[in-house]
């Protein structure tokens, strides 16, 4: 789609900046309809964005579940991850390295996601909603 790279927002490093990222992108003319937050840190400043905009229509997705995500109004859906199974992951993957230095590593370890759907997913009544990450 032509202008998907004014959609595309990287280098936030913070709530605040993620939260004027947010402001930005929905004073574009084609304004998105749907925002991808790529950790819950930037989600507790794209939040309060859209509430201060009163746009309850874009649709939110957090990578990462966050305090309070169920109970904001609208809630925020979420792909979330087991933080003890990439903890266990990355800890045998270290133990590996740490028993055979020389070895060259190449495997790829692919950690299973789940979508928490809540409002925030409902909002967007547009089928091909733009996803932006945050």
């Amino acid at each position: 789609m032509k202008g998907d790279d004014e959609l595309i927002a990287l280098g936030s490093r913070d709530a605040d900046a993620a939260a004027h990222v947010c402001k930005t992108l929905l004073a574009l003319p084609d304004a998105p309809t749907a925002i991808f937050s790529s950790n819950a840190r930037f989600s507790t400043g794209v939040f309060p964005a859209l509430q201060a905009l009163n746009r309850t229509d874009i649709a939110l997705i957090s990578f990462g579940d966050f305090p309070m995500a169920d109970v904001l109004q609208p809630s925020v859906s979420v792909i979330d991850q087991d933080p003890r199974y990439v903890g266990r992951v990355a800890a045998e993957r270290i133990l590996a390295r740490i028993a055979a230095p020389t070895k060259r590593f190449r495997r790829k370890n692919v950690i299973p996601v789940k979508l928490i759907e809540r409002q925030s997913c409902q909002s967007a009544h547009v089928p091909s909603a733009s996803l932006v990450k945050a």
